[in-house]
């Protein structure tokens, strides 16, 4: 009777330590947020780090790429990862600043100790990290900075550690260039351009065109991240009367020029590149404001293909968005580095470098294959923001500006 009695409550104490246990670790009436298979948890997760702007006037580029990475991550792990290993994204703010860069890039290195790394968006954050990836010998994937700076330097440029996705703007100034001249009529340009290495970099290439082509450039400007004034600038480009005003520019910047261009009842030809050559630029400026920007990127959400409406529907459902560049270009880099590793074999860090150098990869952007500078030369489209809609043009290649990009850096 007395052992019964000592088991009874033996039984009834584990219950009870159960049970606080179960509240006090929240198990009870809470949904855990991540939920991860059998398989999963006895598995170590290849690290994969995400460099980006998440806070800061870029931060809406950190939002949507993020959303792109998050549903290839999700996509991946679903089907098995990588290897039999899930993948695991681990997120560093770099501000789109290239003195906050490398402090985020260490951040990832040192303390999440990372395995490869995606990312930055911006190229003059991409351009400071560069020394810092590569010493430290750890694959990179670029998905969105297009300075043509970077592929000078990447691959046989040095840094053989770095591999970029998209299209850079040495491929997208000269047809979209030819296009404004030849389609629309522009004899002449005003710049306005955000002052760091990508809006610079796109400046040069103009110069290089307006001297090739044969249209003016009747003044160049600069802006910094932030700025929210553009009255004095877009005064003097009126009184300088181009035909058209070159826009360099992303989300919150582009929409400030935009509304005190129309405040200013002015009616030049805008031509965008960056976020105000985008769809969802109109959910940032409104259709009044946005309507009738001409721009060159390296996405459209007109791609007509079934494994784009697949890739835009599931997308949306899991973000509530629609697709941008960031989102769409994110998503595509998961992908090539999931197939480098699998080339690999491996997650060794040499093993999957050299892998990339051998990469393809086909989806609805295009080809993806790395040249000796590790640069892909995937198409390019233009496009219109009409009636709260993005009008395709013209789908571009870039292949042939690949020989005259590279002859150029010999001159």
């Amino acid at each position: 009777m007395a052992k019964r009695e000592i088991r009874s409550k033996l039984a009834m104490t584990v219950l009870i330590v159960a049970a606080i246990s179960m509240i006090f670790c929240g198990c009870i009436g809470q949904e855990p947020e991540e939920t991860t298979t059998p398989e999963e948890t006895t598995k170590e997760p290849i690290k994969i780090g995400f460099s980006h702007p998440f806070t800061g006037p870029a931060s809406e580029l950190g939002a949507t790429v993020k959303r792109g990475i998050d549903l290839a991550i999700e996509e991946i792990n679903e089907s098995g990862g990588v290897l039999g290993r899930p993948l695991k994204i681990f997120l560093a703010d770099d501000r789109c600043d290239p003195t906050e860069a490398p402090k985020a890039i260490q951040k990832l290195i040192t303390i999440d100790k990372v395995e490869f790394i995606l990312g930055p968006q911006c190229s003059s954050a991409v351009l400071a990290i560069l020394p810092i990836v590569n010493e430290e010998q750890i694959p990179m994937v670029v998905y969105a900075a297009t300075s043509p700076t970077i592929t000078k330097q990447i691959g046989a440029g040095g840094f053989e550690w770095i591999f970029r996705v998209n299209p850079m703007d040495a491929a997208m100034g000269p047809p979209f260039a030819d296009y404004a001249m030849k389609e629309l009529g522009v004899q002449s340009v005003s710049i306005l351009a955000l002052n760091n290495d990508w809006g610079r970099g796109n400046v040069d290439v103009w110069e290089g065109l307006s001297e090739e082509l044969g249209f003016e450039i009747k003044s160049i400007d600069y802006f910094q991240y932030g700025d929210t004034e553009f009255t004095p600038i877009l005064t003097k480009i009126k009184d300088v009367n181009a035909d058209a005003i070159f826009l360099i520019a992303d989300y919150q910047e582009g929409y400030n020029v935009m509304k005190q261009y129309h405040e200013l009842g002015m009616t030049q030809l805008v031509l965008g590149r960056g976020g105000v050559a985008t769809k969802h630029f109109f959910e940032i400026a409104g259709e009044e404001l946005a309507n009738g920007i001409y721009g060159i990127n390296f996405y459209t959400i007109k791609l007509d293909s079934p494994e784009h409406d697949a890739f835009v529907e599931r997308f949306k459902e899991r973000s509530g968005y629609l697709p941008d560049i960031g989102g769409a270009w994110g998503y595509t880099a998961t992908y090539v580095l999931k197939a480098g590793i699998e080339k690999a074999g491996t997650t060794d860090k040499f093993a999957v470098r050299d892998a990339l150098e051998t990469v393809t990869l086909d989806n609805f952007l295009g080809h993806i294959e790395f040249d000796d500078h590790n640069q892909s030369w995937s198409p390019v489209w233009i496009q219109q923001l009409k009636d709260g809609d993005e009008i395709l043009i013209a789908e571009v290649p870039t292949l042939p500006y690949k020989e005259i990009f590279y002859a150029s850096l010999e001159e």
